[in-house]
């Protein structure tokens, strides 16, 4: 994907999009996903699950950026492109770097 042909998701679409969601790396059709995640709860809740551990904080929408903070991690925003399949590129801000990521709506 070119983000530079797209436009980011922004505003109320992106507070949408990450309301109570569980975001996980995009794996090939038929390859188990890993519990590994980030979780954002509709009231600004945010926890990034690593193997066994995981790290809490809290994230806003700014613009067509959701920004993560919190005491173990530095400030991370990031911007989120619609790649279409249900997958979504989150770039990250600071660097350009990106991930493909599947968004989920589990029971909260």
């Amino acid at each position: 994907m070119r983000e530079d042909t797209r436009q980011p998701i922004e505003g109320e679409a992106l507070r949408r999009l990450l309301r109570d969601a569980y975001v996980t790396p995009a794996l090939s059709p038929g390859v188990m996903t890993s519990p590994d995640g980030e979780l954002f709860r509709s009231d600004g809740f945010y926890r990034r699950v690593l193997s066994r551990t995981s790290i809490e904080g809290r994230f806003v929408i700014q613009g067509d950026s959701v920004c993560i903070e919190g005491p173990d991690l530095s400030r991370l925003c990031r911007r989120v492109f619609d790649h279409g399949d249900g997958v979504y590129i989150f770039v990250n801000a600071s660097d350009g770097s990106s991930a493909s990521m599947n968004i989920a709506y589990p029971p909260m």
